[in-house]
């Protein structure tokens, strides 16, 4: 009966996190995992992860623990470390490794990447200036125009490109 409290209180614990959790054996297969509580657009875990080598089904993470296996299973260390996307893929996780016994280690995964595309990417710059009617310029520190809008362009009378470096 306390063995059965205990997994129903660990259950509600894994149900509640919004990370993905994955339980990863010492020949890197997957062992377990515990979806995120929301879809994810740049990786989806699935069931048939279970038993796959975690090189396989994401190598980037793979590595990550390949690496770090040692530190974790005989240092016992947690590792916490960053898995980045490069260029215009600006996915980004947080991951924290640590040995959970029996010779595995744990895995828990957070996803930053709406937050890295939102504070890195230009996206959002892009839809101001295409959806906004009112003009907009945004100048450098010498007021020298670095981007503007298409309505700055057609109340000065000139294209965009023009207004480019312009005081």
């Amino acid at each position: 009966t306390k063995l059965q409290a205990l997994a129903i209180k660990a259950q509600a614990l894994i149900a509640s996190v919004p990370d993905l959790i994955i339980l990863i054996n010492p020949d890197l297969s997957i062992s377990d995992y515990a979806p995120p509580a929301k879809a994810w657009e740049e990786i989806s875990p699935d069931k048939t992860w279970r038993n796959k080598l975690i090189t396989e089904v994401w190598p980037a993470l793979g590595n990550l623990i390949e690496e770090s296996l040692p530190r974790v299973l005989e240092g016992g260390e947690n590792v916490c470390a960053e898995i980045r996307g490069e260029n215009e893929e600006l996915f980004s996780f947080e991951v924290n490794l640590a040995a959970c016994g029996n010779n595995q280690t744990l895995a828990v995964v957070r996803n930053h990447s709406d937050l890295r595309r939102l504070t890195e990417g230009t996206d959002w710059l892009d839809d101001v200036f295409t959806k906004h009617c009112d003009a907009i310029l945004i100048c450098d520190a010498t007021g020298r125009i670095q981007h503007s809008n298409d309505s700055a362009a057609t109340l000065i009378g000139v294209s965009r490109e023009e207004l480019a470096g312009k005081r």
